[in-house]
């Protein structure tokens, strides 16, 4: 069942590979709209477009050139954004992953840093199927 209205969403790492990778894939998705980017600090403060430096096959979405990067921190992530997408090195991500959850964000990692916690779930269909 699609979302009257797309879901906005912010991605964390968005300027390596894997966050350019989640960049591309959803920018044009039809249940989700890319609504706030992170990056690491020496990328905050430019437009997406000037702090990556696009390494994947075709353009870079022109949804997303304008959007400004910001640090990976909660502080000044709009309410209306609940659903928060890592691409974060597994190191990095512990800690940022954990102000993001604090303030009330569902997170979706790739990253290893909480996946033992006993209160994460792990999606992975081949093991947990229902």
């Amino acid at each position: 069942m699609q979302p009257t209205a797309p879901i906005p969403i912010a991605i964390l790492g968005a300027t390596g590979m894997v966050g350019q990778r989640m960049v591309q894939l959803l920018a044009d998705h039809p249940w989700f709209s890319i609504a706030w980017l992170g990056a690491s600090t020496r990328s905050a403060g430019r437009s997406y477009g000037q702090a990556c430096t696009w390494r994947l096959p075709g353009d870079m979405p022109p949804a997303v050139a304008a959007l400004p990067v910001h640090p990976c921190a909660p502080e000044g992530l709009p309410d209306e954004i609940r659903l928060v997408l890592s691409a974060l090195d597994s190191k990095p991500a512990g800690p940022i992953e954990t102000a993001f959850r604090d303030a009330g964000r569902a997170v979706v990692t790739n990253a290893g840093a909480h996946r033992m916690d006993p209160d994460v779930p792990l999606v992975i269909p081949e093991v947990n199927p229902h």
